[in-house]
């Protein structure tokens, strides 16, 4: 494998943020919870068109439906049209420092009034233990991937999904688990708060804040990107 030098991994992210400035103003808690709404919505079309696929497919195949739902809505419904211009699954982005060239979170989406450079993140993750596919799982290969700056560095807000096959809730689930791990080790997790559930979606719904340790290479001091929040959705 030919390994840049770190010259060439700045220069990446110098070229892809030229006339930004990061991270990116944040998105509103009403917009959010439009966005969050809409996702729920295309999760339940898909859970009516193929209940097998969502109840006992992997991950990826029911990534893929809501995607291709999601697709559809922005092409036929006024509102998710106005909210967004496309969605994408699976494309490739940089980390924060541009040294990883392939990261693919599931879904991107592509606000209006908001650069095409950084779309809105959603990454997905299945909570069924009979297939051990745990809350820490969600958390480790999840979460982490946000507070390293391998996803959203540029963004201060992304989406987790919950694909859950069980009676996990965030409130019941997640929640606890952030707070033990902290106990044992806060640079794990970074955990700031976490409040759950939230008014409109009630125990689908929570929301975290976490610290990013850290810095962003093409711009001098200070150059901290600011804490994430995480928008956890838990859809069954």
């Amino acid at each position: 494998m030919i390994r840049l030098p770190a010259s060439a991994h700045k220069k990446h992210i110098e070229v892809l943020t030229q006339g930004l400035v990061l991270p990116l103003p944040p998105i509103s808690n009403g917009h959010l919870k439009l966005i969050a709404d809409i996702l729920s919505d295309a999760f339940m079309q898909v859970k009516q068109q193929d209940r097998v696929t969502v109840e006992d497919g992997d991950e990826s195949t029911v990534s893929g439906l809501l995607h291709s739902t999601l697709g559809y809505l922005i092409d036929s419904d006024l509102l998710v049209g106005q909210v967004f211009n496309n969605v994408s699954r699976g494309e490739e982005t940089y980390n924060f420092d541009g040294s990883k060239h392939e990261k693919r979170p599931d879904l991107s989406l592509y606000l209006t009034g908001r650069t095409i450079r950084f779309p809105l993140l959603v990454e997905a993750k299945l909570i069924d233990h009979a297939k051990q596919k745990t809350v820490k799982l969600y958390g480790d290969n999840g979460i982490r991937r946000f507070i390293t700056g391998d996803y959203g560095w540029a963004s201060q807000e992304a989406f987790m999904l919950a694909y859950v096959r069980g009676k996990e809730t965030p409130s019941g689930t997640l929640a606890p688990h952030l707070k033990q791990v902290g106990q044992t080790d806060p640079t794990h997790y970074q955990l700031i708060m976490i409040q759950e559930p939230l008014q409109r979606l009630s125990e689908s719904l929570a929301v975290s804040q976490h610290h990013r340790p850290f810095t962003y290479i093409h711009v001098t001091p200070p150059h901290s990107p600011g804490a994430i929040t995480l928008w956890h959705l838990w859809l069954r």
